[in-house]
């Protein structure tokens, strides 16, 4: 009788860490989307804000060759600043959060994928015996 509520008692504990392990697998595949996501907007950020600042250093650099082409005289400089100064400088909003976001999802994403690979306990029943094997892989 001990024998068989020692087994009832094992298979419920067997049972219940089966599915703590798919708790933890589900935790970390929704971790991991997420920092997928985060890396993803990372990139466009950063993407977006260095096209932006090509853009606007083109358009700066053309728009002071006008202005000496037009009157190479002129010491007058219009008062403002010109729509490729504005873009120039307006990409580095893009840039500056971009970096940082690309950084921390790609650390995120490699962190949790690892995780997602390595906890693993799993139940093995045979005929003579029960187990419970809990790998961790470094």
């Amino acid at each position: 009788m001990k024998i068989f509520i020692l087994g009832v008692c094992l298979l419920c504990f067997i049972f219940k860490s089966h599915a703590q392990q798919n708790d933890e697998k589900a935790f970390y595949q929704q971790r991991l989307e997420k920092f997928k996501r985060i890396k993803k907007v990372g990139v466009g950020l950063t993407a977006v804000g260095g096209v932006a600042l090509c853009a606007g250093l083109i358009l700066a650099a053309n728009d002071d060759a006008d202005d000496l082409s037009t009157n190479p005289y002129s010491n007058q400089k219009d008062e403002g600043l010109s729509p490729g100064e504005i873009t120039a400088i307006s990409s580095v909003f893009l840039i500056g959060p971009g970096i940082p976001l690309w950084i921390v999802g790609s650390q995120g994403e490699s962190k949790y994928r690892t995780k997602l690979r390595t906890v693993s306990l799993k139940p093995s029943i045979k005929s003579h015996s029960v187990a419970i094997a809990l790998t961790f892989k470094f």
